[in-house]
């Protein structure tokens, strides 16, 4: 018979419940039990009717990253707790969690899809799989900013490239920082997005057009470009813009790469610890 109870789970009954752990074809993902622990701590874990579930031999069938996360964070927490669920029925993780966008629509956050992704952008180049939590008070804590750069980074776009969240991302560190001018960064991205544009006002566009050529290349060759990679060439492009430096060659990638100072200048500004 299935009984079910709402539990306050302390570190102990996290300890002895992890004891009976013993059939589990799912590993213990490390990186998932410090998210976990990571939220309980600050205090952001709440009853949301997610459980705990044991079989009818008292086995542990579903909930050992949450379990562990108590005991990591030495902090108890309040959960629903299913005992009784026949020992031939087998526990798939088939839930969708949700999206960052979706979580902050629910706390009534004005973003779009690709602002969330710049913040996760940003948030993950000072820490590592750090969860959404940090990325929502992120984009709680810098909304207007953020939007501002979607703005920008899409000024006039027909173009699909340019609202990619890596350029929202470089807008937003630009802006953020105060390192460039708003209007020339305005003006990077729109002849970023349309690099047939030519510059009345005497600005060398190429930095604008390597930026996008590269875009293309690497894609083309690798199929697949990683998010940091697309963020550091446009962040060279829009310092070498600003500067009035001709391009002419592909940008050698290099840690750190020029921005990050600025980078740094953000993670102690949003606390990004």
């Amino acid at each position: 018979m299935i009984k079910a109870t709402v539990e306050t789970i302390t570190p102990e009954m996290a300890r002895d419940y992890l004891e009976h752990n013993t059939d589990n074809y799912r590993k213990l993902s490390r990186a998932i039990v410090n998210r976990y622990a990571a939220d309980i701590s600050a205090g952001r874990w709440e009853t949301n009717g997610e459980t705990i579930v044991f079989n009818e031999d008292g086995v542990l069938v579903d909930g050992q990253h949450r379990l562990a996360g108590v005991v990591v964070a030495d902090k108890p927490i309040k959960t629903v707790v299913i005992r009784g669920v026949r020992k031939d029925v087998t526990i798939y993780d088939m839930g969708s969690n949700r999206t960052v966008t979706q979580i902050a629509a629910h706390d009534k956050i004005d973003c779009n899809p690709t602002v969330s992704a710049a913040a996760n952008i940003i948030v993950n180049n000072f820490r590592y799989n750090c969860g959404k939590a940090p990325v929502i008070d992120f984009i709680r804590s810098n909304i207007d900013e953020l939007n501002r750069a979607y703005r920008v980074a899409c000024y006039g776009s027909v173009n699909l490239r340019s609202k990619c969240a890596p350029a929202v991302a470089a807008c937003y560190l630009a802006i953020h920082t105060q390192a460039i001018p708003v209007y020339e960064v305005e003006l990077f991205f729109r002849l970023f997005n349309d690099p047939w544009t030519t510059s009345a006002d005497g600005y060398d566009i190429s930095p604008a057009v390597t930026a996008g050529k590269m875009f293309e290349s690497r894609a083309g060759k690798n199929g697949y470009q990683v998010q940091k990679e697309r963020l550091e060439i446009l962040c060279l492009a829009i310092r070498d813009f600003h500067e009035r430096c001709a391009v002419t060659d592909n940008y050698m990638i290099q840690e750190p790469f020029f921005y990050q100072e600025l980078m740094n200048e953000t993670h102690a500004k949003d606390g990004l610890n």
